[in-house]
């Protein structure tokens, strides 16, 4: 689950410290590695399509903040932000590569997947060695996880919970029916945290991919997540929640499947640029984005 959903991106963080980068990329190049074997030992890995409806809400609100359409189409992935200005994440596990989409100032980026793994980890490590107790613990988390088998409206559901100081995650999950789904998911939103991370102001990914990771050895697609950030001080502070609704369905539509070829067509199209500059456009508001659209970024 993203922070708020499909998070785009601003002004590059300063995460790059030469000495950083030699300490973490060889263990960034052994769990590129890893994940790639993964994936690649079974055929049936990311075989089967089907959809995620996802929708996003900050604290109590009704409406939602940000809402997704990711389907899984023949092994490849690919994100959709419904609301405008509209950004695709396409990801393709047997290359390696992630390439995003930004349909309003008609651009692309793309990363090999051991790009943004460098990337991601050496945030972590800055964050790590921060004072910063949130940043700190997002970067290097110590849950206590509990889970529980229940039963509601005629569901077999698994709730599980990841407990730490400053942060927590609750959880909703469901075992499905095709399994390999799971690992489809994991890849997805593993990856997906890592590049959300990457946001000026976003935490590490560490937490979320602890959360991925717990859900995962259940066999469980999450139904429902909620991340609370209780406050650092009870009497002044405010609580910061957001949850996610996710909604699978097991066939893609026709609309579905035009999604995904105009998705084709904008990477043929669109004019490629940097990581940095990418990030650069993206934090630009989109003439005619409304003040609402524009805080939802």
């Amino acid at each position: 689950m993203r922070a708020t959903g499909n998070l785009r991106f601003g002004a590059a963080r300063s995460v790059h410290g030469l000495g950083a980068n030699r300490r973490i990329i060889p263990r960034a190049a052994t769990l590129c590695q890893t994940i790639v074997l993964l994936f690649l030992g079974s055929s049936a890995g990311l075989a089967q399509d089907f959809r995620i409806d996802t929708e996003v809400f900050i604290g109590k609100e009704k409406k939602p903040a940000a809402e997704t359409l990711t389907l899984f189409a023949s092994g490849q992935i690919y994100d959709f932000l419904l609301q405008e200005p509209e950004e695709i994440t396409l990801l393709d596990p047997v290359r390696g590569r992630l390439t995003m989409l930004d349909k309003a100032r008609q651009i692309k980026c793309g990363l090999n997947t051991q790009e943004l793994l460098d990337l991601s980890l050496a945030y972590e490590t800055q964050a790590g060695e921060s004072k910063d107790a949130l940043f700190g613990f997002a970067a290097r988390p110590d849950f206590a996880v509990t889970s529980e088998e229940v039963r509601e409206n005629g569901q077999d559901l698994v709730k599980l919970s990841l407990v730490g100081k400053p942060l927590e995650y609750h959880a909703v999950g469901r075992r499905p029916e095709r399994l390999e789904a799971v690992r489809s998911f994991r890849y997805f939103a593993d990856f997906m945290a890592r590049l959300n991370s990457q946001r000026p102001g976003n935490l590490p990914a560490g937490a979320r991919l602890e959360l991925n990771k717990q859900l995962a050895e259940r066999e469980l697609l999450p139904v429902e997540i909620t991340r609370t950030i209780p406050p650092t001080n009870p009497l002044t502070g405010k609580r910061i929640e957001v949850r996610s609704h996710h909604l699978v369905s097991w066939a893609l539509s026709g609309e579905d499947r035009k999604r995904i070829d105009r998705a084709g067509t904008y990477l043929a199209e669109f004019r490629a640029v940097s990581f940095e500059e990418y990030r650069r456009a993206i934090a630009q508001p989109v003439e005619n984005t409304t003040d609402e659209q524009q805080a939802r970024r």
